[in-house]
């Protein structure tokens, strides 16, 4: 199951993703090419396929968040290795 941290960009997520395909089985139908049951049962199959991976992108991500909270990852290390360089970096985030 997703975890609170990213469940509630799953909505939103979904949506964006699933819009364009409803809108072409939608054209579709419209135009008469496809049946509206053939289209609707399209557009939930491909819909279902969608959701799967973005469920699966969204535990690939939980798990690597939960991996650097344990190993103790404190945010970004500066890039430069001399003094000044490093203060004007953290000065520029």
């Amino acid at each position: 199951m997703i975890g609170g941290r990213f469940a509630i960009h799953l909505p939103p997520f979904l949506g964006l993703v699933c819009a364009p395909v409803a809108a072409v089985f939608v054209v579709l139908a419209a135009a008469d090419l496809l049946r509206p049951s053939i289209a609707l049962a399209g557009f939930a199959a491909t819909a279902a396929g969608l959701a799967a991976v973005v469920f699966w992108i969204l535990r690939s991500l939980e798990g690597v968040a939960g991996f650097l909270e344990a190993d103790g990852y404190d945010g970004p290390r500066s890039r430069f290795g001399f003094p000044v360089a490093s203060d004007l970096s953290a000065l520029a985030a």
